[in-house]
């Protein structure tokens, strides 16, 4: 499957190290221009602009086709969504008003958290480990323990699961 990512979720992924979870979960990783542009800001970590500006083979830029957006706050998560419809792809956004025009406009979206579930339940980080380096390393919005419980939870149990097998 292929995933659209917004500046957000893809900037939290590469603060914490965890970017390189994305080819191995989906066949292709699509960026907006708009994100790039985003993460070429002066005021953007710079861990974050020394990877746009390295970007791996496997991110591509693409833009979504008609009359580019405008550059402004939201123009990134505007992209995504169009690209992601385009493509009949996985939004990854953490925003929450994009996530839900996402949503309603049709798509799966998935975020950060989804991103570091599956990984988890494939056995390529631990969970514990990446929900830490979200909270030492990022400025995304935690929810409260229980809830940070319940995803540890819910991700060794999928763990369970894939280790298993069918």
């Amino acid at each position: 499957m292929i995933v659209v990512t917004d500046n957000g979720a893809l900037g939290h992924l590469i603060l914490i190290e965890q970017a390189a979870l994305l080819p191995r979960l989906h066949e292709r990783v699509l960026i907006p221009p708009a994100v790039v542009w985003e993460f070429e800001n002066a005021e953007t970590p710079p861990e974050i602009r020394l990877w746009i500006s390295k970007l791996p083979g496997w991110a591509e830029v693409v833009a979504p086709s008609g009359e580019p957006d405008r550059i402004r706050p939201g123009a990134g998560e505007r992209e995504a969504i169009r690209l992601a419809k385009e493509y009949d792809a996985i939004l990854l956004c953490d925003d929450k008003r994009a996530v839900s025009h996402g949503r309603r406009e049709g798509l799966l979206v998935t975020g950060t958290f989804g991103i570091l579930i599956l990984g988890h339940a494939n056995g390529w980080i631990e969970i514990e480990e990446g929900l830490a380096l979200l909270q030492e390393r990022t400025t995304m919005y935690l929810p409260k323990k229980e809830v940070l419980d319940q995803i540890i939870e819910q991700a060794w149990q999928l763990r369970t699961i894939v280790a298993d097998g069918p």
